[in-house]
């Protein structure tokens, strides 16, 4: 998961870095092209890399596509794969943040003409920048803390930054200020911190005969996390405050931290969250 959340990092620090340059450089046009390639001969590789391991079955043995939400929902009776579909939801919406919500509350302290929104678009992608690459070093760092602790600190201590962040955020006057420099750290532990968590839960409780149904529900979830930050993170910008997104982003990590410890409380309390006897005391892998 550590690995992950690093190529993850890097493929971020790419678009922020690379894709943004050439768009300065050149034209939208060429950088949407470039683009474009670049993900064609990214599925011809994994075409023929996961060739050799692909097995022919027929429609039937998959199931409908109603038939494979349901499987999905019905291995949420474990609550730890509930909390997984959860911190999946909170890792897209984080990145959904950094990438949009972000922008919009900075350049709102620039004016609106072309060389004022030109400054605000490089103030956001300074910020951009410090993120992603800090989301990059901070990755394997929490893939280490969770392979070789327990898993149940980091749970809590990620949301726990999440809500220190954005409480601080809401108290900084301007989007100009160099106190936010400090907080983009924090942004891009969350948003790493999350990619890292949601799959190592997933990871380690999804039953082997609902893996797919499972993978495909917790993408799903992730789906909504990105469409309730753009489209309810906006609204409140627009109808109530430039800080709303902030307040929006404290309920959830709160949120999270009340699901975790509902979790925890429900499980009995000899079950250690990192111990391989995990599997074996999750309701869905016991038959």
């Amino acid at each position: 998961s550590g690995f992950i959340g690093l190529f993850s990092g890097l493929g971020a620090v790419f678009g922020i870095f690379v894709i943004l340059g050439m768009q300065r450089a050149v034209s939208i046009e060429m950088t949407f092209a470039v683009a474009a390639v670049w993900m064609a001969v990214t599925c011809v590789v994994l075409f023929f890399i996961l060739r050799p391991d692909y097995k022919i079955r027929s429609a039937l043995s998959h199931g409908t596509f109603c038939e494979l939400l349901r499987d999905g929902l019905i291995a949420s009776k474990n609550k730890r794969i509930a909390l997984s579909y959860y911190a999946s939801f909170m890792a897209r919406a984080q990145a959904i943040f950094n990438l949009t919500l972000l922008a919009l509350w900075v350049k709102d302290f620039y004016p609106t003409d072309h060389d004022g929104q030109k400054k605000g678009d490089l103030q956001f992608e300074m910020y951009s920048g410090i993120t992603q690459t800090f989301a990059l070093i901070v990755s394997p760092i929490i893939g280490i803390i969770i392979h070789k602790t327990r898993l149940t600190p980091m749970l809590y201590a990620i949301p726990s930054i999440g809500i220190v962040t954005f409480s601080l955020l809401t108290l900084i006057p301007t989007a100009k200020s160099h106190m936010v420099y400090p907080l983009t750290i924090g942004m891009g532990t969350l948003e790493v911190g999350y990619i890292i968590i949601s799959q190592v839960l997933v990871a380690r409780n999804a039953p082997k005969e609902l893996r797919g149904s499972v993978i495909g529900l917790f993408s799903i979830c992730g789906d909504l996390g990105l469409i309730l930050a753009s489209k309810l993170g906006g609204y409140l910008f627009d109808s109530w405050t430039i800080r709303a997104p902030f307040y929006l982003f404290i309920l959830l990590n709160v949120l999270t931290i009340f699901f975790v410890t509902l979790v925890k409380l429900s499980e009995r309390p000899a079950v250690k969250d990192d111990d391989p006897a995990d599997l074996k005391a999750c309701p869905m892998n016991n038959p």
